[in-house]
């Protein structure tokens, strides 16, 4: 498990600095079995206390759609051991949605105990800074058919409807696919944490990311930093599902205010 780290400026900041560690996708499923899920929980947590967050954000599918009860008991053990770190904030993916919803259910309940700030549509200060959990529209992952076809794209307007207007206070948007990065730019986060590509699975030398969930070859965002106006999106290859090229990692982001401003 790879760290990969980012230095952002941020004016409106209200601290010297703030330290983000990310994790995304990490998928616990039943095909991952409870061994490799106590290694993953054990790696996070050498991680945490190698990078030592001022808070911890977790940026969707931390179980697949396929989970079962023993799956979720291992995904809020991972939380509660996170929280040891820092404060966690959860925002749901796909995988999430997906849940059939007594699943969902008892994964909201059991976070929700473990004292994991669920971060679904609403907002909260953490260390000087705003986090906005955005929780994309179902129809920008898949159609009214279970298929990727003619997907929604996701607009400011989802974004207003759901969060409202983004306040003066620097503000990290955690929303789960990338895809909308022109959207959470017209909303005005100042950085943006997504995940879901998986680092396009297979990462080759100059093409980058070769495939998105959404089947789609050579996606626009994959891994790594990108910029649309006053917005910086960093975008997690995540932890779990299987890739080539392409190691899992915690993405760690300094947050800093610029002297002069």
């Amino acid at each position: 498990m790879t760290h990969t780290y980012y230095r952002i400026p941020t004016p409106a900041l209200r601290a010297k600095s703030l330290r983000i560690a990310q994790v995304s996708d990490v998928h616990f499923s039943r095909s991952t079995g409870h061994g490799k899920n106590m290694r993953t929980i054990a790696e996070l947590c050498e991680s945490m206390q190698f990078l030592r967050p001022d808070v911890i954000a977790v940026t969707g599918d931390l179980v697949s759609r396929d989970t079962g009860p023993e799956t979720i008991v291992d995904a809020v053990k991972c939380l509660n051991e996170l929280r040891n770190f820092a404060p966690v904030l959860y925002t749901y993916g796909n995988h999430e949605a997906d849940l059939a919803p007594e699943k969902l259910h008892k994964l909201t309940k059991a976070a929700q105990s473990a004292d994991i700030t669920l971060l679904n549509n609403r907002t909260i200060t953490v260390g000087g800074a705003n986090f906005s959990g955005f929780v994309l529209p179902y129809d920008c992952y898949k159609n009214n058919t279970g298929g990727y076809s003619q997907l929604r794209e996701c607009t400011a307007q989802d974004i207003y409807g759901a969060l409202g207007i983004r306040e003066k206070t620097a503000t990290v948007l955690l929303a789960h696919s990338p895809m909308g990065l022109a959207a959470y730019a017209q909303w005005g986060a100042d950085v943006v944490l997504s995940g879901h590509v998986h680092g396009g699975i297979v990462r080759m030398p100059v093409l980058g990311g070769i495939l998105s969930p959404e089947r789609k070859f050579f996606p626009e965002y994959s891994k790594g930093q990108y910029h649309m106006k006053r917005t910086e999106m960093i975008v997690s290859a995540g932890i779990g599902k299987l890739r080539f090229g392409n190691p899992a990692e915690v993405v760690c982001v300094d947050l800093f205010l610029e002297q002069g401003r």
